[in-house]
């Protein structure tokens, strides 16, 4: 299963919450960079993830280059569909999928549909199993 989640207005009680009433097993951060949020910085996360018993992964790959862009929805989408790296990036949590993992996207956005991570759940979900 994936699942996502943006912290905008949104605390580490609201996170962990999240995550423990889902089951998450794997919390997957999609941002360029995890380092400027306070809150939300990798090693705090890291942190709360160990505390919980839930593994998490930075996937630097799969952040939005493009994000400054008016245009970032369609360059992102491109970039998903035809970089080696980002393809084998969603084929890794596909893979997760396909263990019985539950996973959660990570970003910034409250509304996914503004946010790169919609993109990258859809790409999961569409990717033929295959290679595996």
């Amino acid at each position: 299963m994936i699942l996502d989640f943006g912290y905008e207005r949104k605390s580490l009680a609201d996170l962990a919450n999240f995550l423990v009433r889902n089951h998450v097993d794997i919390l997957v951060d999609v941002r360029a960079n995890p380092v400027y949020v306070r809150k939300f910085r990798k090693q705090e996360l890291e942190s709360l993830c160990k505390r919980m018993g839930i593994k998490y992964m930075w996937i630097k790959e799969l952040g939005n280059p493009f994000r400054h862009f008016k245009n970032w929805h369609g360059r992102y989408e491109r970039y998903l569909k035809t970089s080696e790296v980002a393809r084998m990036k969603i084929r890794e949590l596909q893979g997760l999928i396909l263990q019985g993992k539950t996973i959660c996207l990570l970003c910034y956005e409250k509304n996914p549909d503004s946010c790169h991570r919609s993109l990258i759940k859809r790409e999961v979900l569409r990717l033929d199993p295959s290679p595996f």
